[in-house]
């Protein structure tokens, strides 16, 4: 990605960035201008890996410190290596992004490494993130304060760090409002004892949120009495907060993350395109699961534009243009934008788009050449011969600019009704590497539902599993009746069928309601 230009001798820089919670979404637009163009990138354990997909320029490094790296006496050990790095970075002229989980200032050393920084002539700056609490607020539906229920609001952490005072107890549980706890769930069982013990009546409800803002956020409800069972008998593990206090009450009126449909379910999306583009994986997100991509293909150019050029510099002889996806649609907008064509280009000629998606792609355009002039019931070629009749096909000239590997039933069914047809290679697909882990996972049948978008797709993936079988647990679902085919061919069992390619969303909460 290019980067602003700075002289070779200018000075390094770091930001202390806030990562939030755990949800990717909630990086503030500040902090991902910085990782784009950042130099190097040092992140801890509790960084959302998708962060580190943000497009950044060929030369960045990206380096794990997270404190629970072997070999180093301690995490102050390892403090005094993050401090190094980011110091010998910097003094080299670079530009160093310290991608901290929550807010560096909350509960996060941010302090520590700003004065170090300061100390070593370093110029830095502080970005902040959604702190953990604050996440978690939000997606459990406990408001920290609420008229009538309370009115103040503590954060506080539960670990006596070695060398450190240990918390206020006394002081904590005077309070009537709401404490939240950092770090407290190794030392629930005495933090529950010492807030009862200081005056905190023992059936003070209590909230502890494992992973909160992500898909596998965990909320177990309880007391001050028997939380610490509670926590304990969940197996709830760290990154999780306590909260104590009446507004733990408010819950089930607000609990609108957990709420959702899909909530807590794994999905594998096959489907191609880069992280940006993929709007299925955004809607099943929006519905609460987690969506893990595992690229079934990837696409290339054609080996030589020479017969995509030819078609587009002829246009008019054209009485129908067919855009059988999304990405047809985008690569042939790209190609005639690059050859300075525009919409006078395609006067005359009708857009056949196979699919919602691909009238979208159209329509979304931010200059638009082309509307779709007809868009078949059924998104298939049959359903495109059948939707058009004879009488539109007959002596019709048909250009149909699509994948090398596309099916031949289209171009076969317009011929036999009497069309005539140029079929150019607009782009390749290629089999990408797989991420072997994701596979793995699969193979253990540790996802809900996996969501397959073309035969070819099917065939990868088989191929990637090899001759493990298909998990018995895991439904899969499929995004019309020739994947369907494919998928049967293979051996494996098909769950659910789209009723059209736009409804694969509404497919797979049909499979794994069932």
């Amino acid at each position: 990605m290019p980067r602003a230009a700075r002289s070779p001798r200018s000075a390094g820089h770091v930001a202390l960035v806030g990562a939030g919670p755990g949800d990717p979404g909630m990086l503030t637009v500040r902090g991902r201008d910085l990782l784009q163009a950042a130099d190097v990138v040092l992140y801890d354990r509790l960084v959302d890996r998708r962060l580190l997909d943000i497009p950044v320029h060929a030369g960045c490094r990206k380096i794990y410190v997270g404190k629970d790296l072997p070999g180093h006496a301690s995490r102050d050990a390892q403090q005094d290596r993050i401090n190094a790095l980011m110091v010998r970075h910097a003094k080299q002229g670079r530009h160093v992004v310290r991608l901290k989980g929550g807010d560096p200032y909350v509960f996060g050393r941010g302090g520590e490494e700003g004065l170090y920084l300061h100390e070593h002539g370093i110029a830095f700056e502080v970005v902040p993130g959604v702190t953990a609490a604050l996440g978690a607020a939000a997606t459990t539906g406990i408001p920290f304060t609420h008229r009538g229920v309370a009115a103040e609001v503590t954060f506080a952490t539960a670990h006596e760090a070695d060398g450190a005072s240990p918390p206020p107890w006394e002081a904590l549980g005077k309070l009537k409002g709401t404490i939240v706890f950092y770090m407290g769930t190794y030392t629930l069982a005495h933090a529950a004892e010492q807030l009862v013990a200081a005056g905190r009546r023992g059936t003070t409800p209590v909230a502890v949120v494992e992973r909160a803002t992500t898909p596998r956020q965990r909320t177990i409800i309880g007391t001050l009495t028997d939380i610490a069972g509670k926590v304990a008998a969940a197996g709830v593990k760290p990154p999780s907060l306590v909260v104590v206090g009446d507004v733990v009450n408010l819950r089930p009126g607000l609990n609108w993350f957990e709420s959702r449909r899909l909530f807590g379910r794994r999905i594998l999306n096959l489907r191609p395109g880069e992280r940006a583009e993929d709007a299925l994986g955004h809607r099943l997100s929006l519905e609460g699961a987690e969506v893990v991509r595992l690229p079934g293909l990837a696409f290339l150019p054609p080996k030589s534009w020479a017969p995509v050029d030819r078609a587009l510099k002829r246009l008019h002889t054209f009485d129908w243009i067919v855009l059988t996806s999304g990405r047809a649609a985008r690569f042939l907008l790209d190609r005639a934008f690059a050859l300075g064509l525009d919409g006078r280009s395609f006067a005359g000629t009708n857009v056949i788009a196979i699919g919602k998606e691909t009238r979208w792609m159209l329509e979304a355009s931010p200059d638009p050449m082309l509307r779709a002039d007809f868009v078949p019931e059924v998104a298939t070629s049959e359903g495109v011969v059948a939707g058009l009749g004879a009488r539109r096909i007959r002596g019709k000239s048909f250009l149909l600019p699509r994948a090398d590997k596309a099916r031949e039933a289209l171009p076969r069914l317009l011929k036999a009704a009497g069309g005539r047809i140029t079929d150019v290679v607009l782009y390749r697909s290629v089999v990408p590497k797989p991420d072997r882990a994701v596979v793995a996972e699969l193979a253990a049948g540790r996802f809900d539902a996996v969501l397959v978008t073309s035969g070819e797709i099917a065939k990868n993936l088989k191929a990637w599993l090899g001759r493990r079988p298909w998990p018995e647990r895991t439904k899969l679902v499929t995004i019309g009746p020739v994947t369907s085919a494919a998928v049967r061919g293979l051996g494996w069992p098909v769950s659910c069928e789209a009723a059209e390619p736009g409804k694969l969303v509404e497919a797979t909460m049909e499979a794994l309601a069932t």
